[in-house]
């Protein structure tokens, strides 16, 4: 079975083109500097000791949920020259929606990333320039709060969600019908991924879920509303992830995996570097 980017039966995502092929030799260089933390009251700031300012400028991931060694140690595997800051919250989906519902919530976390960077001294001078959203299980709320501010959305280039996206229900709970007003940013947000303006791309688990959405039912209405289709699955995927299927049309992908146990869960997070992270890497690659 191919790797993603890799498929000997149809085109690559465009996002993926280039995730497997063969890397340009590098040059031996000096003893790359270790990696970095800077600890703020809402999430740490981690620089990888791969990462480089290029053109006096940055990206940064901002992620919602999961412990910091999770990220870096995905980000490493997946070598993205980005550096990376995880905001822990605690438990629910509740503190990362009230924490970043106020308004200019992205400009004030902005200023701070860039107050803690400018202390560690390894980006001299360096502005940020790209955002990716990236969250896991509860971290979605501070993803949806994020999208509601007005001209987000514009700003953020790339949101990646690791079995993250839930909806409320509407009417009588046992029709599980998705609220369309909980999905309406990430609609708006998958059309411009379609034309390539954006990234967005989502993995979700089998797990239910009592009294809202899963994230099996949601990635289902948002393919619905986009409208793409979804495909028998072809990327090969890591161990103990099963794939049910896979939708993709321009930079936007979602794909359906098996499992209905917390291990199950947790492998969304952790394998970040091999599910989500690779398209990221791939559309930052394209266009510097």
């Amino acid at each position: 079975m191919p790797t993603p980017g890799v498929s000997p039966s149809r085109p690559p995502p465009a996002a993926s083109a280039d995730i497997g092929a063969r890397e340009e030799p590098e040059v031996p260089s000096a003893k790359p500097p270790p990696a970095q933390r800077a600890y703020m009251k809402w999430g740490v700031l981690s620089v990888p000791s791969h990462f480089e300012v290029v053109d006096g400028g940055y990206d940064l991931i901002i992620h919602f949920h999961g412990g910091q060694q999770l990220q870096e140690d995905n980000l490493d595997r997946c070598k993205i020259n980005a550096l990376i800051v995880s905001v822990n919250l605690g438990i629910g989906s509740g503190p990362y929606s009230d924490m970043f519902s106020a308004p200019n919530s992205l400009d004030t976390a902005l200023e701070r990333i860039q107050t803690h960077l400018d202390k560690l001294g390894r980006a001299p001078g360096a502005k940020v320039r790209r955002i990716a959203l990236t969250a896991w299980s509860a971290g979605f709320g501070g993803v949806s709060a994020m999208l509601n501010q007005p001209g987000v959305a514009d700003r953020v280039d790339a949101i990646l969600l690791a079995d993250a996206l839930h909806a409320n229900f509407i009417g009588d709970l046992r029709d599980h019908k998705v609220n369309p007003g909980a999905m309406e940013n990430y609609v708006a947000y998958a059309r411009r991924a379609v034309k390539g303006e954006k990234l967005l791309a989502l993995t979700h688990s089998s797990i239910g879920v009592d009294g809202y959405a899963s994230t099996t039912e949601t990635a289902a209405e948002l393919l619905r509303l986009v409208p793409i289709e979804k495909k028998q699955a072809a990327f090969a995927w890591p161990e103990g992830m099963r794939a049910i299927y896979e939708a993709h049309q321009g930079d936007f992908h979602v794909v359906g995996f098996e499992g209905t146990r917390e291990n199950d869960h947790m492998l969304h997070v952790t394998k970040m570097n091999a599910t989500l992270f690779p398209w990221l890497k791939a559309r930052w690659r394209r266009a510097r």
